[in-house]
C-alpha cells in the first residue's frame, strides 16, 4: 500500500521491478500507476512470485513519483512441488498470515521516502497444485462443483444432472456455458447418436471390448462420456485443435482486438487468461485463471506465448487491466482415435464398428455373398491392392490433390489419413456436425 503522508499532491508515475530475478515476479495488480494522491489517500500494488525455478529469488518494487523514488524488497523461496503438500481451511489461512507478517516486516527494513511509505505483502504458493480436470472444464468458473454435488445428486457418481447425457448437456446447448459447442438432438443424422444402445445390427455396432469403454455403457445405452473422457484432453489420443476465439472479460475502454494464431502443441488442454499489463504497450498472460503469470511481452502482432500459440493485439487502444481469455484443447477422447491395421492398430471408432474393420480382401466378398459385411477398407495404405487405392495422395474435395496448391480453404472436407498413410474411418466420416456438404465447413 502506497499512502501520501505529506500535504501536497502526489503524482505516481510508474511501478516496476527490478534485480537479478525481477522476472521470477509479477505485478498481478497496478492500482497504483498513473493515480495522483492527496494527503493521505492510499493506493496498492499487489505482486506474486512466480518462479521458473526452485530456489530463493529476491528483486526490488520500485514506485516512481513526483516526491520521489519508493522501493522495497522482494524475497521469495520456491520450493519442489513434490515437497508442498496440499492445504486447505486453517493451514491455508496460517500460511497466508505468515507470508503477509513476512512482507511487513521486510517493507519496514526498506523505507527510503520520508514522505511516502510502502508496503508490499507477497503471497504465494510455490508448486501449485495438480488439476482435477484438463481445461477448458476448469478455470473460470468451472470447477468439480460445476458437474457434481456432494448431497441429493440428481444422477449417479453425484452428477447435478440426472444422465450423463443431460448432464454434458446442461453445458453444451444453445446458451448454455459451451453454447460455442453445442450437441444436438440425438437423432439428427449429422451426429453420431447418442442415448442408444451400442449393439445395433443396423448399424453395424457392437458392445465395445475394451474396458474404457465398455464400463461406461450407462444403463445399456452409449452416452457421451462412453467415448469422450470429460477430464482428461490427451494429445496422444489425438483429434483436431481447437482454440477458441478470445472472449473480453472486463469493460476498461479498449478498442482494440485480440486474436489467437500459431499451432497448440500442448501435452493437454489449456486456459489463457490476458491482461494488459501497461497501456497500449505490455501484457502479460496466466494459465491458472490468475492466480500466477506465465509471461510477459509489448504488444503486437504474433508474439509468442507457449506451446507454439501467438497472439496478435491490432484495430485500436488497450486499457490498463483489460483482460481476455481462451483456451485450447484436444476433443477430451476416451481412447486413441484409429490408427494403423486392423489387428495391432489402435481402435477407436473400430471398438463398436469391428464389423465394417476388414481389408481389401473382406470387400472383394471373400466367403460369398452375403456371409459377412462389405465396406470400404480401413487400415490400410493406399494402392494396397494395386487395383482400389490406385493415388499416390488422396483428393481434396475440389478435386485438387491434398497438398497442392489447387485445394480450397475447407479443412473438413479434407479425406485424411492417419499418420501410418493408412485409410481410417475418419478419413471418410465425421462424429458431430457432419452435414454430408462438401462445399461448406463442418462444426463450430
Amino acid at each position: 500500500t502506497l499512502t501520501n503522508r505529506g500535504g501536497g499532491v502526489v503524482e505516481v508515475e510508474s511501478t516496476r521491478l527490478v534485480g537479478t530475478d525481477a522476472t521470477q515476479f509479477a505485478i498481478a495488480d497496478d492500482g497504483c500507476g498513473g493515480r495522483a494522491l492527496g494527503s493521505d489517500e492510499s493506493c496498492s500494488v499487489a505482486v506474486v512470485l512466480s518462479p521458473s525455478a526452485p530456489g530463493l529469488h529476491t528483486a526490488d518494487l520500485v514506485v516512481e513519483t513526483s516526491a520521489g523514488v519508493v522501493s522495497t524488497a522482494l524475497s521469495g523461496e520456491a520450493l519442489e512441488a513434490a515437497a508442498i503438500p496440499a492445504l486447505s481451511g486453517w493451514g491455508l489461512a496460517i500460511l497466508l498470515a505468515g507470508l503477509a507478517m513476512f512482507g511487513w516486516l521486510a517493507a519496514r527494513r526498506r523505507h527510503e521516502a520520508p514522505t511516502v511509505f510502502l508496503l508490499v505483502c507477497v503471497v504465494f504458493l510455490a508448486g501449485g497444485t495438480a488439476l482435477a480436470v484438463d481445461p477448458p472444464h476448469w478455470y473460470f468458473g468451472m470447477d468439480c462443483a460445476s458437474c457434481h454435488t456432494g448431497h441429493t445428486a440428481a444422477g449417479g457418481s453425484l452428477t447435478a444432472a440426472d444422465g450423463n447425457s443431460n448432464l454434458c448437456l446442461s453445458c453444451h446447448t444453445v446458451g448454455g456455458r459451451a453454447s460455442a459447442l453445442p450437441i444436438p438432438a440425438p437423432h439428427l443424422l449429422n451426429e453420431h447418436k447418442y442415448n442408444v444402445t451400442p449393439d445395433a445390427p443396423r448399424w453395424g455396432s457392437e458392445m465395445p471390448t475394451n474396458p474404457e469403454m465398455a464400463n461406461r455403457i450407462m444403463d445399456g445405452l452409449l452416452v457421451c462420456s462412453t467415448c469422450h473422457d470429460q477430464h482428461s484432453a490427451k494429445a496422444s489420443n489425438r483429434g483436431r485443435v481447437r482454440v477458441s476465439t478470445p472472449e473480453r472479460l472486463t469493460s476498461f475502454g479498449s478498442t482494440g482486438t485480440v486474436t489467437v494464431g500459431g499451432s497448440y502443441t500442448g501435452s493437454g488442454g489449456s486456459s489463457y487468461l490476458i491482461e494488459i499489463s501497461i497501456a497500449d504497450q505490455h501484457f502479460r498472460y496466466s494459465k491458472d485463471g490468475g492466480t500466477s503469470w506465465a509471461g510477459e511481452a509489448d504488444i503486437g502482432a504474433d508474439v509468442p506465448l507457449d506451446n507454439g500459440l501467438t497472439v496478435t493485439f491490432a484495430g485500436g487502444s488497450f486499457a490498463l487491466g483489460e483482460r481476455w481469455r481462451f483456451s485450447a484443447s484436444y476433443p477430451f477422447l476416451r481412447l486413441p482415435l484409429d490408427q494403423g491395421d486392423n489387428t495391432t492398430g489402435d481402435r477407436y471408432c473400430r471398438e463398436c464398428h469391428s464389423l465394417w474393420a476388414m481389408d481389401h480382401t473382406a470387400v472383394e466378398g471373400a466367403g460369398g455373398p452375403g456371409s459377412q459385411w462389405l465396406s470400404h477398407p480401413v487400415g490400410e495404405s493406399l494402392n494396397a491392392n494395386g487395383r482400389g487405392y490406385d493415388r499416390p495422395v488422396p483428393l481434396d474435395g475440389n478435386g485438387a490433390p491434398q497438398g497442392s496448391a489447387g485445394v480450397d480453404g475447407n479443412r473438413s472436407n479434407d479425406y485424411a489419413l492417419d499418420a501410418m498413410n493408412m485409410v481410417q474411418c475418419l478419413s471418410c466420416h465425421h462424429i458431430h456436425y457432419a452435414d454430408s456438404n462438401t462445399l461448406t465447413e463442418d462444426g463450430p
